[in-house]
């Protein structure tokens, strides 16, 4: 048992990683864009030194994986963009939730885009899900709380779509060359926004965006891809489902932030589904590659 645990190891500290990722957006004033900017900055830095270091190649095979590639990176950036600003306007615990509806999406565009059978049950799974996040809507909680459900949602669609778009590569290319790629990309898209608002980044801000974006983003995604090495597929998406936990469980105590009895009823409601939903799809769907 304690070898079991030793080898998802990395697995759990990436996906805590990630979930503090929502902590530490909502500890910069600047504006979502600006703070994504900053994010993928440093992270394309950090994830650029690695594979320089390990003298990965980083050639893709045709023109229509570069072109694929662009899409992907700037739909990245809108997810990102997206989870941050529902971060912002709500609590963490909605953007968190609200943004790990993947599921949703994926069941009615995968059948779509890959000419495949929809399921009844993926059907009922998706529907349980939506009442997951209807139910942490609480309209006489102010008009802030719907935001963060349709900016969390919004996120959720685009990284849907980037996980169906990167199917395509990751029986190509190591992870951390599509990470590398996606969140250069990412930041080249911002980097005509950022010129136009033109953002001011304290002292602080640098250092939470340098931590988000090393830490939370670089170091935690290749501490996943590691721990994939060395557990089934499933187990590591059964634990992604712990992302939006260790997010709230921050909030709590780092934010203060206590989430009310709608918020944890559609909580559990949405995270029982994805849970349910990884350990059904079996060890040979592949979950996500990188969080929010």
């Amino acid at each position: 048992m304690q070898g079991k645990k030793a080898v998802s190891l990395p697995v759990h500290i990436a996906v805590f990683l990630f979930g503090f990722a929502g902590i530490l957006g909502k500890m910069v004033k600047v504006h979502s864009l600006a703070l994504t900017f900053g994010r993928v900055v440093f992270s394309s830095l950090a994830l650029g030194i690695f594979v320089a270091l390990k003298r990965y190649s980083i050639k893709l095979g045709s023109k229509k994986e570069y072109a694929l590639i662009v899409i992907a990176g700037v739909i990245l950036a809108a997810h990102w963009t997206c989870f941050m600003q529902a971060v912002q306007v709500s609590t963490v615990a909605i953007a968190t939730v609200s943004v790990s509806t993947v599921p949703l999406f994926t069941t009615f565009l995968e059948p779509l885009i890959y000419k495949e059978k929809l399921k009844v049950i993926s059907v009922v799974e998706a529907v349980l899900m939506l009442v997951g996040v209807f139910i942490m809507v609480d309209m006489e909680a102010g008009v802030n709380t719907l935001l963060g459900v349709l900016f969390g949602l919004a996120g959720s669609l685009a990284y849907a779509v980037l996980s169906l778009i990167n199917r395509t590569f990751t029986k190509k290319y190591t992870g951390v060359v599509i990470s590398l790629y996606e969140q250069g990309i990412a930041g080249l898209a911002l980097l005509p926004v950022i010129l136009v608002i033109r953002p001011v980044y304290s002292g602080h801000d640098i250092i939470v965006l340098a931590i988000l974006g090393v830490l939370c983003t670089a170091i935690a995604h290749s501490l996943y891809i590691v721990g994939l090495r060395r557990i089934k597929v499933q187990t590591a998406g059964v634990i992604c489902g712990m992302e939006p936990v260790y997010g709230i469980i921050l909030a709590i105590f780092i934010l203060n932030q206590i989430p009310g009895i709608r918020e944890i009823i559609g909580c559990i409601i949405v995270l029982a589904v994805t849970v349910y939903t990884t350990m059904r799809a079996g060890k040979d769907e592949m979950p996500p590659a990188e969080k929010a």
